[in-house]
């Protein structure tokens, strides 16, 4: 999960960049971390989610990333009609920040889960 927050965060950077390679090496990066989350929270939730919370909170996932998208959009959408200049900018940014915060998160409060303790010889 670091390494997909981490290379999310370069996106959002990259695509600051106005230059039209780096917005699409930016949406490129940013595509393949978004292929990436799907399969890796199931796992994540699957090993550190307690058992009656796991169709619970599997479910919750798919929700949170359509209100997610939902929610870009529709900023995308106010902020062109309020003629914004470069309001794309602002919609990039906001998977960003929450991404930021997301990882900062996982770090100080997500245990390691069980597989990768077990292949580090610490259980």
């Amino acid at each position: 999960m670091y390494f997909i927050g981490i290379v999310n965060l370069i996106s959002t950077v990259l695509m600051q960049i106005t230059t039209y390679q780096t917005i699409l090496i930016g949406r490129f990066l940013l595509g393949v971390t978004c292929g990436m989350y799907p399969m890796v929270v199931p796992v994540m939730t699957k090993e550190l989610c307690p058992p009656s919370l796991k169709l619970i909170l599997g479910s919750f996932y798919s929700l949170a990333r359509i209100i997610g998208i939902i929610f870009c959009f529709s900023i995308g959408l106010v902020l062109e009609i309020k003629n914004i200049p470069h309001y794309w900018r602002i919609v990039f940014v906001i998977p960003g920040v929450i991404v930021f915060v997301q990882t900062i998160l996982i770090y100080f409060f997500i245990p390691d889960i069980p597989g990768d303790l077990i292949k580090r010889g610490q259980i």
